[in-house]
């Protein structure tokens, strides 16, 4: 909807967003955190992207924003309604109905209990960290089932391209600058020890309904490799139907 509200001015919301110095332009808009009926009554988006300034004189620089609006809504009391009588008549909840946060945390746990994965505390954005083969392993999920990334049951594989490098380039980003990494059982590893033959890893958790398509996803990870010339740079695809036990069972 956003491209419906910007001024075009004869141009593309796309270009009109680079014209301002927004990164991306258009793909540099994250709504990811974004949250609707969450607790069953508030509305929040959350919008975040990197601007980039380039002022004479002054050395370039990347600001990152974060811009957030809230409201409550109007169906919100018979939606919470539905959504817990839906609950009560159920033994299973579907991880895909969360936020992106929420549901990538919930994966992010399924991925650690099958592979037997070492968490991470800190860098928060790393997940996973094998010492051994000093690969760090980033998670995110995308609900390719969404109108975003799918049409008339087709996926739309540049929209998934775009987000998936955005990812990989700030897993690679994020890789070069760590200087410490604390696991979760509080092992630390200093920054001589993890800056030598980096490995990076990114599991994208989709719908399982995505995996037909599988050829096409592999397509654009040799794609994305290619267009950020990294070669220790992996990128998996993990297919889920979101279907868990209710109360957390296996």
């Amino acid at each position: 909807m956003i491209q419906k509200y910007l001024p075009s001015n004869f141009e593309s919301t796309d270009e009109y967003l680079i014209k301002l110095g927004i990164d991306n332009g258009l793909d540099g808009l994250n709504f990811d955190t974004s949250t609707i009926f969450k607790d069953g009554s508030d509305i929040n988006i959350t919008l975040i992207y990197n601007m980039s300034l380039n002022i004479p004189l002054f050395p370039d620089k990347t600001l990152c924003f974060r811009v957030n609006a809230s409201t409550i809504g109007w169906q919100s009391k018979l939606f919470n309604e539905n959504r817990n009588n839906d609950d009560s008549s159920s033994d299973y909840i579907n991880i895909w109905d969360y936020s992106w946060k929420e549901r990538t945390d919930e994966f992010i746990k399924i991925l650690m209990k099958e592979n037997n994965l070492s968490g991470v505390r800190t860098p928060l954005s790393l997940d996973f960290y094998d010492y051994s083969t000093n690969l760090y392993t980033y998670v995110h999920s995308m609900n390719t089932e969404l109108s975003s990334y799918s049409k008339d049951g087709e996926l739309n594989l540049s929209s998934i391209k775009s987000k998936v490098k955005l990812y990989a380039k700030d897993a690679v980003k994020d890789t070069k600058r760590a200087e410490k990494i604390t696991m979760e059982d509080g092992t630390v590893y200093e920054s001589s020890d993890i800056k030598d033959n980096q490995n990076i890893k990114i599991i994208m958790v989709v719908q399982e309904s995505a995996a037909g398509s599988i050829e096409e996803l592999n397509k654009i990870v040799a794609e994305i490799k290619k267009e950020l010339k990294c070669d220790n740079l992996e990128i998996e695809f993990y297919f889920s139907n979101g279907l868990i036990q209710a109360g957390g069972q296996d």
